[in-house]
């Protein structure tokens, strides 16, 4: 009997993350030469020649089993692999980036002791934002590589409403109140049964709006009435580009969902028209002290 070499790759969509949203891959290759199998005195032989491919559908595996290597097939077999591995490593090196985006901000408002030019719905918007994410990536279960940094930025964002809060005395004692209040019954709410996937998926595809109408748009039109940029962080808007264009990649290369990824895109182009500003900012201060 002729040797069989039997060649297995298996590609994990999240490096083995038992994730059961992502997608896993099989391929096998069989080579064979002639089987010749002897029955009873005679020399009665027979020989089988596999020639069909065999194709196993599942939701979670897909094997290929074939006679013939193909080189073309096996290039993209490879490049799908370097393109998840990717991903995932960028995911979580935005993730360990995330962990201190806000640093630089929040330093500057303990620094100054003011949050002048910083609007507090666009934070607290944001913020409410970043928790309907959360519940959306954890009820439907995706890679922690693939939304990681909106936790971390969740709890940032929590630190400067509370900070925005502290040093804005224009803000009502009433409203600080009604808010907090409101963010918690919000946040029990997403997490809790009583809110359906149905309804989920809705206040995700929400989120795009939430960020742009009521996180963005109102601090990039308070910047151009104020004429600049305020208190606003350079390094921290950069570094949210900086993982807004990694995020649309791993969302692309991991995340098969529409709405993820028309957030990610949305709040690259956002973000990038902030850093905008800032820079424009930084300009004016230069010429000033010129």
């Amino acid at each position: 009997m002729a040797g069989i070499n039997l060649v297995q790759t298996w590609h994990g969509g999240a490096l083995g993350q038992g994730f059961g949203a992502m997608r896993r891959r099989c391929h096998m290759q069989l080579v064979s030469h002639d089987v010749h199998l002897n029955i009873g005195a005679g020399k009665d032989s027979q020989v089988h020649h596999p020639s069909r491919h065999c194709l196993s559908h599942s939701p979670r595996l897909t094997c290929h089993s074939s006679l013939v290597s193909s080189p073309i097939l096996g290039s993209i077999a490879d490049a799908a692999s370097l393109k998840t591995v990717t991903a995932v490593i960028v995911g979580w090196l935005v993730i360990a980036g995330s962990s201190v985006r806000s640093l630089p901000q929040i330093l500057r408002i303990m620094r100054n002791k003011s949050v002048e030019g910083l609007s507090a719905v666009s934070f607290g918007s944001e913020l409410m934002a970043f928790m309907i994410t959360i519940a959306y990536n954890v009820r439907f279960m995706y890679p922690l590589s693939t939304w990681g940094e909106t936790l971390t930025n969740g709890i940032q964002h929590a630190v400067l409403v509370g900070m925005i809060f502290f040093y804005n005395k224009d803000i009502k004692r009433q409203s600080k109140i009604l808010t907090v209040l409101g963010m918690i019954a919000g946040v029990s709410f997403l997490f809790s049964h009583a809110c359906s996937d149905a309804i989920l998926r809705w206040l995700q595809s929400l989120v795009i709006v939430i960020l742009a109408v009521f996180g963005r748009i109102p601090q990039i039109i308070l910047n151009l009435r104020r004429g600049n940029s305020g208190e606003l962080s350079f390094m921290s808007t950069f570094l949210s580009v900086l993982g807004n264009v990694a995020r649309v990649f791993t969302t692309w290369a991991l995340v098969n969902d529409g709405i993820i990824m028309a957030t990610a895109i949305s709040q690259l182009i956002l973000n990038s028209i902030l850093l905008g500003q800032i820079l424009d900012t930084m300009k004016q201060e230069r010429v000033i002290h010129a």
